[in-house]
């Protein structure tokens, strides 16, 4: 009861199966309590007994007798505050699996929806790379065979230019930074403009 008056005056908000092991701890020390006091009244009565004090033998019989009740009811409690916390136990965890299943599930949409977005991200970039191939590269023979000499370095260095972690992550072969350009800058210094 002590802890529940503690809970309420600094406005702590109690779970419920704080609640119930709170409840179930005070039943657990009202019984030590009842108990404890059910030997030291045995001890008084074999001592009012022994000097043949009838009056305090017959006050302590009626207290025994009113221990061995509390111990019996609160015998009968406990086993019940321990299902009620069992139970209790189980909702909060079935409510925390719950929480974290709902958490999931968002972090789910948010993945898939950035996956959306990088499906139409590749797609465009496949049109794009599409009619790019489909394009001649224009220039002197010379810089035709150059470009088809270079291309796959000007698109590795391309791709580490504008996004360096897709390149890792596709475990495309590593570009220093200082060769990172886009594909236009390498095209353009390798494709020279006829006159």
């Amino acid at each position: 009861m002590l802890a529940l008056a503690l809970c309420k005056m600094t406005e702590t908000k109690l779970t419920e199966v704080d609640a119930a092991q709170l409840r179930l701890d005070e039943l657990t020390e009202a019984l030590e309590v009842a108990r404890d006091a059910h030997g030291r009244a045995l001890s008084s009565l074999g001592v009012a007994i022994a000097d043949g004090d009838e009056k305090r033998a017959s006050t302590l019989r009626a207290e025994i007798a009113g221990l061995d009740s509390r111990e019996r009811e609160l015998g009968a409690a406990i086993p019940v505050g321990q299902q009620r916390l069992q139970a209790a136990t189980e909702r909060a965890r079935k409510a925390q699996e719950q929480e974290e299943a709902m958490a999931a599930n968002a972090q789910r949409t948010k993945r898939l929806e950035s996956a959306r977005k990088l499906d139409a991200a590749f797609r465009a970039l496949a049109r794009a790379f599409e009619a790019h191939a489909a394009c001649e590269a224009g220039g002197t023979p010379r810089d035709r065979r150059s470009i088809a000499g270079r291309s796959d370095r000007h698109l590795r260095t391309a791709l580490f230019h504008w996004a360096p972690d897709l390149a890792q992550a596709l475990g495309v072969e590593k570009v220093a930074l200082a060769h990172r350009k886009p594909l236009e800058e390498n095209e353009a210094a390798t494709i020279k403009e006829r006159a």
